[in-house]
C-alpha cells in the first residue's frame, strides 16, 4: 500500500482531539515512515512558542546530571532534538554554577527534607540538532541571547554552541567517531517510527568514539498495551502528534549489535501525564560504545 499523507490531520481537528486520535491512529499503518516524521515536524512548527514556554518552566532532568558525570570534562556532545529553549544543551555547555543550580530540581528525601543535587562541575563542547524550522530558530535565538559565563583562560571553549537543522534519524553528515556523548531526551525513540529505529541507533553508534556514551530517554511499550507501538496523541488544542512506544528489549538488542553496551538505567515518574506522550513513566538507558 502506498503512503497516506498525514498533513491534513491538523485541519481535521474540529472533533475532540482524543476521539480523533483514536479514530485516526490506524492511518499510521498506511503512512510511510518519512511522512510520519514530516507530520511530527509540522506539529512542532505550529507549537514552537508553546514548547519554548513549557521548557522555560522546567528543570533539567536528573538523568542529564548522570550523563555529564559519566563523561570527560570538555567532552564533545551531540544533543538530539535540542528543543526551542535549548535548555539541556546550554546546561551542558554552561560553566556558571549558580545558573546551573537554578535549573536543577531538588528531591525530597526519606525524612521529608529537600536535597539539591550536586553540580557535575564539568562543561561540554555541545552541538545541537533540531528538525523543525521554527523550533530551530528559537533555539538559536536562545543560545545567542544567553548570558554566557566568561571562559577561564586555558579552559576548553564552549562557544559558539552550534545548533544545526537536521533530521535526528540521519546522522550521516557527522564524521565517524566524532562525539564523546550523544544525549536524546524524549526525542529519539519517542518520535521515531519503528522502521527507523535500527538505522537511528546504528547512526548514533557510528558517530560515537570508543568509550563514548549514549543516553536515551523514552517511554517503552508496556505489558498492559502490548499491541501499541505507534499512536496519535492530542497536542495542543487542535493537533495530533505521532508518538512511539518501542519494546525495551528490542532497543537493547539493537544497541548491543551496534556495539553499544547497556551500562546504567534510570526510571523517571511524573506527577501528571506528559503533555506529549500521555505517559507517567519514562526510562533513561545509558549505553557505552565498546
Amino acid at each position: 500500500m502506498g503512503a497516506t499523507p498525514l498533513g491534513w490531520i491538523g485541519t481535521a481537528c474540529h472533533l475532540d482531539p482524543g476521539v480523533l486520535a483514536q479514530r485516526l491512529t490506524p492511518v499510521l499503518t498506511a503512512a510511510s515512515a518519512s511522512d510520519r516524521v514530516a507530520h511530527t515536524l509540522r506539529v512542532y512548527e505550529r507549537h514552537a512558542r508553546r514548547e519554548d514556554t513549557r521548557e522555560r518552566e522546567t528543570c533539567v532532568p536528573k538523568s542529564l546530571l548522570t550523563f555529564i558525570q559519566r563523561l570527560p570534562d570538555g567532552g564533545s556532545v551531540l544533543d538530539l532534538g535540542t528543543g526551542a529553549h535549548a535548555r539541556d544543551a546550554i546546561f551542558m555547555a554552561e560553566q556558571n554554577g549558580p545558573w546551573r543550580a537554578a535549573h536543577m530540581e531538588a528531591t525530597i528525601e526519606v525524612h521529608g527534607e529537600y536535597h539539591m543535587p550536586k553540580d557535575p562541575l564539568k562543561s561540554m563542547n555541545v552541538v545541537g540538532i533540531e528538525g523543525a524550522r521554527a523550533v530551530w530558530e528559537l533555539a538559536n535565538q536562545r543560545v545567542q541571547t544567553h548570558s554566557w559565563t566568561t571562559i577561564p583562560k586555558g579552559r576548553h571553549p564552549v562557544l559558539p554552541l552550534p545548533i544545526l537543522r537536521l533530521d535526528m534519524h540521519d546522522l550521516s553528515s557527522f564524521s565517524k567517531d566524532r562525539f564523546d556523548g550523544v544525549w536524546a531526551h524524549r526525542s529519539l525513540l519517542v518520535h521515531t517510527p519503528h522502521e527507523l529505529v535500527r538505522q537511528s541507533i546504528q547512526g548514533v553508534a557510528r558517530i560515537l568514539r570508543t568509550g563514548g556514551l549514549f543516553a536515551v530517554t523514552y517511554s517503552p511499550k508496556t505489558t498492559s498495551s502490548p499491541h501499541i507501538v505507534e499512536t496519535l496523541r492530542p497536542f495542543g488544542d487542535h493537533d495530533l502528534v505521532c508518538v512511539a512506544h518501542h519494546e525495551q528489549v528490542m532497543i537493547e538488542t539493537i544497541a548491543y549489535y551496534a556495539g553499544l553496551e547497556l551500562e546504567h538505567v534510570e526510571h523517571t515518574s511524573c506527577d501528571s501525564p506528559d503533555t506529549v506522550t500521555g505517559m507517567r513513566e519514562y526510562l533513561t538507558e545509558f549505553f557505552r560504545k565498546t
